[in-house]
């Protein structure tokens, strides 16, 4: 068989994949066996995607089949929600590149594993805020209902929960139903460490909570994440930052931060320590002073 045709489409209301279109399809029969190869498509572009190799034995009704997917592209041209719908409503302004391959093989029973490859992936998310640089590899033991072993890892450029933070890493399991358990996630910030607490994220709840914690942050440092102007202060900060996802709309409830021992100085550098024409600076006068033992600060 030569330069065949077929349409792969899943007939739910939501499907997991958007329908592939295989092309140039080439098939060879031995009398026992059917071995060939093709070209896939996404339909609605006919835009090629990747390739298919197969093989069936019509004797014992086993088989398998291989699917390589080319480096594919997102921009305004390819979004992620036109080849799975999971997508849409999830993840929005979607760019870089992704591979991805998938072993299948069907007789006795229906399996497949794979593994999907990011390459500087950027995106928007409602639960995080807008992630950009992911490179990584997800190793996937079963792809009909997404799953990954534990410990999965990808870096990842920068989040912004609300304040940018830089240079990640993210050890995560997939779930079924594209459910993210976040096993640890951690980047350097204000010159100590930032946390996500354990958590599952459900990009398909309408609330999602999640906490950073802070350590041994510098003061002065984390202050410059917040352009607070006329202040100086030291000393080193621990810190807690419950998160509430609603649509796009993100908030802290219940932040602290909280002195490490030894304490630290909050200075207010107001007109009387600037230097005007004709005067001296004055220092300045501080206003408050971190305790030597730890306290919350709202």
């Amino acid at each position: 068989m030569r330069n065949a045709t077929a349409l792969v489409r899943n007939t739910d209301p939501r499907p997991p994949f958007a329908p592939i279109r295989l092309s140039d399809v080439r098939a060879d029969y031995d009398g026992k066996t059917i071995k060939g190869d093709g070209a896939l498509l996404l339909h609605a572009k006919a835009q090629r995607i990747g390739r298919l190799r197969f093989g069936h034995d019509l004797g014992t009704a086993e088989g398998a089949a291989r699917v390589d997917i080319d480096g594919l592209t997102f921009s305004p041209e390819l979004e992620a929600y036109e080849l799975t719908e999971l997508a849409r409503g999830q993840v929005e302004n979607v760019s870089g590149t992704v591979t991805a391959n998938a072993d299948f093989a069907w007789g006795q029973a229906i399996s497949a594993k794979g593994a999907i490859a990011f390459q500087n992936v950027s995106l928007a998310t409602a639960a995080l805020g807008p992630i950009s640089g992911i490179n990584g590899e997800i190793a996937l033991d079963d792809l009909l209902a997404p799953h990954s072993p534990l410990n999965q890892t990808v870096t990842i450029d920068s989040i912004n929960p609300g304040v940018e933070v830089a240079h990640g890493v993210l050890r995560f399991q997939l779930l079924p139903g594209f459910h993210l358990n976040v096993q640890d996630a951690r980047w350097p910030f204000a010159g100590g460490d930032l946390f996500l607490e354990p958590v599952v994220i459900d990009p398909a709840a309408g609330t999602q909570r999640v906490t950073f914690r802070a350590a041994n942050m510098d003061a002065a440092l984390l202050l410059e994440q917040f352009d607070l102007k006329n202040l100086r202060v030291t000393g080193r900060l621990d810190g807690a930052f419950p998160m509430v996802a609603e649509g796009a709309a993100l908030r802290i409830e219940n932040g602290r931060i909280t002195t490490q021992p030894g304490g630290g100085l909050i200075q207010y550098v107001g007109r009387s320590a600037r230097k005007s024409p004709g005067q001296a600076s004055s220092p300045s006068t501080p206003c408050s002073a971190f305790a030597t033992t730890p306290r919350h600060l709202t």
